[in-house]
């Protein structure tokens, strides 16, 4: 097998490797002394069931499912940081960090009806966003191996 057919294997294979089902985000937003974990899947459908836990440190501090529309809420903790663990059941899990701040936790009536996002992953409009720029890539890089392809074909003798 020539080299070029090689490098082809070994890309594909990596390519390959980096598929998965669906991925799931988490979103954390602080509002109305409550704390309101939305549960998606990266195709931007709600993850309904999901189980959430919430921690400080080994401490179980909260612990619900999410409803049919992919949200589950509990009572504003105290300032700190939490660990979020969401599954969404098929081996669909991930984890989050939620920050409290002092501001987060004491409700103001007067105040406009805003949601701060207390966690530290991406929000869920960035999480489902078309991958436009990995697309981009990806083909700059088949385009790359193609054209590498024909100049080591067209400078070998016949």
């Amino acid at each position: 097998m020539s080299r070029v057919g090689c490098v082809a294997i070994a890309w594909f294979a990596l390519s390959v490797s980096n598929i998965s089902a669906h991925g799931v985000g988490v979103e954390c937003k602080a509002r109305d002394a409550k704390v309101w974990v939305t549960v998606f899947f990266d195709d931007d459908t709600d993850a309904v069931d999901a189980i959430v836990v919430v921690l400080d440190g080994e401490r179980e501090i909260a612990k619900g499912k999410t409803n049919s529309m992919g949200i589950w809420t509990f009572p504003t903790p105290k300032p700190g940081k939490y660990q979020v663990i969401v599954d969404a059941g098929m081996g669909h899990k991930t984890k989050t960090t939620v920050t409290i701040s002092p501001k987060a936790e004491a409700p103001k009536t007067d105040a406009p009806k805003t949601a701060e996002q207390v966690n530290d992953g991406p929000s869920r409009e960035d999480a489902t966003r078309f991958p436009w720029t990995r697309i981009g890539i990806g083909l700059a890089v088949v385009g790359l191996v193609a054209a590498a392809f024909l100049f080591v074909r067209t400078r070998r003798p016949n």
